[in-house]
């Protein structure tokens, strides 16, 4: 009791000097207001006894199950081993809690009031002493959320001693796990506005919103209240801006973006609409983009519908390429829940989109209150099923993000494609500009490695290194690895850079145009490589429904830097002189290559080399590895973490090369690729494709300024030297 009174004296020194609440709506003074008050509780228990009586059951099950004497574990103090990542969390009972919190609110019944107080004061107590052992509770906040938000909702039934023994602590706990405090427990999340905002910092909103007003630790509440808020809009501020009108929040990982990321920003708009009556929703209204954003990372996979295929961007788990859609029809159901009004376009096409998910149901894995304050009743409307289906837009520029996606079709046979260029955001972000992925009855061309158990090496040293995605390497000898979190070795050898980017973000669209025929992007990475690069641009046309030009300039500042023009796949490709072989699946990809003169083709991979980066092998960790093999057998897909990949070199030293390349995508009743003939003049490069009767050329500047021009059934103009503007949700070219 000592040590916790020196704990709460520390506290109340850090933070009560200068308290004053900051300019924010009116809180409502009574129990409850974290997600439902007075006012709303009758609504949501009357809604049980129709489409949410599901759910109610489930619950009650749930709660049934639970230990009536709860015993918390893993609180004492931890030892760093060196590069040890995970720490086991501590095992609390903040979300059984809050569904004990719930069962009484929703039967009235003594027991799951008296499981509620054990539940709650067992994990009170538990984040005392794990706090004071400098050991963190949990990366993310989430149970101590609902923690929080089941002493608001039994408030009524508590004494005034139980009230002060369980929020004085909880509240001065909230404060100590603040990265301000100087506590310096490890593996304690402290991400700010750009993060997923599931750490320490969004605590002190709830925190303060729970004690705020009550007598007990006022000043405390009144501060957390105060900071809560300010860094709650900050989070909905960079959200709302930094992606745009076109969609997405503050990662393109769609494990992030569709995982706990939008937990932050919904939980804090239906607590503000509980505690104040404002829809803060309204004051953000490019979030309501974001479920666009998700139709177009979309890859269609009629053979696992429950699941979101998808390209594996960043720091996603290349196993399946594949996130469940547990979430999504809780998501889009939310966004059109807050944003209907605002934009009734949008919430129509959310609606429409939600039909395709796998999952028709409200998750209650996280926040047991979900599934009673989710409206999903939307009415679906056909026109938008049909737009969503039929829409003739190819390509989408989503500049925030620094993702273009492409694609034939909205179908499950269609082709996908993705290049990255120009993200502004550096969360779960690799060193990938100019990077593509193509999918087309399978995934073809990879993102490679995986983040794995986060206690391997392959994170650092492959995965998130710019060896492992299809761009172009330029290799400097002895130039330092950029850094990327996960655990490090020691060997200074390992801790080099193998020709890779040394940013994470730099590169400068320069052209982007879709249209009917073709799209087409221009690229410059060159600030991304360093000051070993003079030049690392990509031009890539996507020509509609199966092709793809990939045109490098690339320059190193030393000839002697040799350079790489790199494809990654699932399986050992199949190569003749000039022409490669992919399969994966039903799929099937042909790389052509006409620049450089005489390129060198070196296939790099199979057992032992799969991960092949600086001399040396990076795998994946066993168990991992393994869990991976047995869903491929499962699901016959996959794994998608790449085993091999294709290495095009100029067949001599030069300070500049151009590289070209011709990728035709399709499945493996094909054998052979789009009829293609390289052409040049004194000043550029170009390629002629001919197929189903018709005939297109695309010429390329070798110098000077980026740019070319397009020769389509013998009309000709250039090509763009400007960025296509989109914005909102598109079902056309417009």
């Amino acid at each position: 009791m000592r040590t916790f009174n020196r704990i709460l004296l520390l506290a109340a020194s850090v933070l009560v000097t200068g308290v004053a609440l900051h300019a924010q709506p009116k809180i409502r003074p009574d129990h409850p207001r974290i997600f439902f008050n007075a006012d709303t509780w009758k609504e949501i228990a009357a809604r049980t006894n129709g489409p949410t009586a599901a759910a109610k059951a489930k619950l009650l099950q749930e709660v049934d199950a639970l230990p009536d004497n709860p015993v918390a574990e893993n609180t004492g103090y931890i030892r760093m081993a060196d590069n040890a990542i995970p720490i086991p969390p501590v095992k609390e009972f903040g979300r059984e809690a809050a569904m004990c919190a719930l069962a009484w609110r929703l039967t009235g019944e003594q027991k799951y009031l008296e499981k509620a107080k054990k539940m709650l004061k067992v994990s009170v107590d538990a984040y005392t002493e794990a706090t004071m052992n400098l050991r963190p509770v949990n990366w993310r906040s989430h149970s101590r959320i609902n923690a929080i938000c089941a002493y608001d909702w039994i408030y009524e039934a508590l004494t005034q001693d139980e009230r002060r023994s369980i929020i004085v602590p909880l509240v001065t706990h909230v404060e100590l796990v603040q990265p301000e405090t100087g506590m310096n427990i490890p593996r304690n999340s402290g991400g700010d506005k750009t993060t997923g905002f599931y750490g320490m910092r969004n605590l002190l909103w709830y925190s303060g919103l729970a004690a705020y007003g009550d007598g007990f630790c006022d000043a405390l509440a009144a501060r957390h209240l105060k900071r809560g808020y300010e860094l709650e809009c900050e989070m909905l501020d960079y959200r709302n801006t930094t992606p745009g009108d076109d969609g997405g929040i503050s990662s393109a990982a769609p494990n992030y973006s569709t995982g706990n990321y939008p937990y932050a920003h919904f939980n804090f708009m239906y607590s503000m609409l509980s505690a104040t009556g404002k829809n803060i929703a309204e004051d953000y209204p490019n979030l309501r983009f974001f479920p666009n954003w998700i139709w177009w990372f979309w890859i269609r996979d009629e053979l696992m519908p429950k699941y979101i295929r998808n390209d594996g961007w960043g720091d996603s788990f290349h196993g399946q390429n594949t996130v469940s859609s547990n979430n999504l029809w809780m998501q889009l159901s939310e966004y059109v829940q807050f944003f209907k009004d605002i934009d009734p376009v949008c919430a129509k096409m959310t609606t429409a989109l939600r039909h395709y998910s796998g999952i028709r149901e409200v998750s209650n894995s996280i926040y047991p209150v979900l599934p009673f304050i989710i409206e999903t009743d939307w009415e679906e409307d056909p026109e938008y099923l049909r737009k969503l289906e039929d829409c003739p837009l190819k390509a989408r520029h989503f500049e925030g993000l620094g993702v273009f996606h492409m694609r034939s079709a909205w179908k499950p046979d269609a082709t996908y494609c993705t290049f990255n260029a120009g993200s502004r955001f550096s969360q779960h972000k690799h060193f990938d500009e100019n990077n593509f992925t193509i999918y087309k009855h399978d995934h073809l061309a990879l993102d490679s490695g995986d983040r794995c158990a986060e206690t391997d090496y392959n994170l650092v040293y492959y995965y998130s290194q710019s060896v492992a995605h299809n761009v172009v390497l330029i290799h400097k000898p002895d130039e330092p690895l950029p850094s990327h979190w996960g655990i490090k070795l020691k060997d200074p050898e390992a801790n080099k850079n193998y020709g890779g980017m040394v940013k994470l973000t730099g590169a400068k669209v320069k052209a982007f145009e879709t249209g009917g025929d073709f799209t087409y992007i221009a690229s410059d990475a060159t600030d991304c490589y360093g000051d070993k690069c003079t030049e690392a641009v990509r031009q890539f046309v996507f020509v509609y429904p199966d092709y793809f030009i990939v045109y490098d300039r690339v320059g190193a500042a030393d000839a002697s830097y040799a350079k790489e023009w790199l494809l990654h796949m699932k399986e050992k490709p199949q190569v003749k002189k000039g022409l490669a072989r992919i399969d994966s699946g039903e799929g099937r990809l042909f790389c052509q290559t006409f620049l450089p003169n005489k390129a060198v083709y070196h296939i790099e991979g199979g057992p032992g080399r799969e991960y092949w980066s600086g001399g040396r092998n990076y795998p994946l960790d066993e168990t991992i590895n393994q869990k991976y093999l047995d869903e491929a057998e499962k699901s016959g897909r996959g794994p998608y973490v790449g085993a091999w990949r294709l290495e095009v070199r100029p067949s001599s030293a030069s300070k500049e090369d151009r590289f070209l390349n011709v990728l035709t995508a399709t499945d493996v009743k094909d054998s052979t690729p789009v009829k293609a003939k390289y052409v040049k003049d004194a000043t550029r490069d170009g390629v002629t494709l001919t197929f189903d009767g018709r005939k297109m050329t695309f010429w390329f500047n070798r110098d000077g300024a980026i740019g070319g021009e397009v020769e389509i059934d013998g009309v000709r103009r250039p090509l763009t030297d400007k960025v296509q503007k989109q914005s909102g949700v598109l079902f056309d070219y417009k």
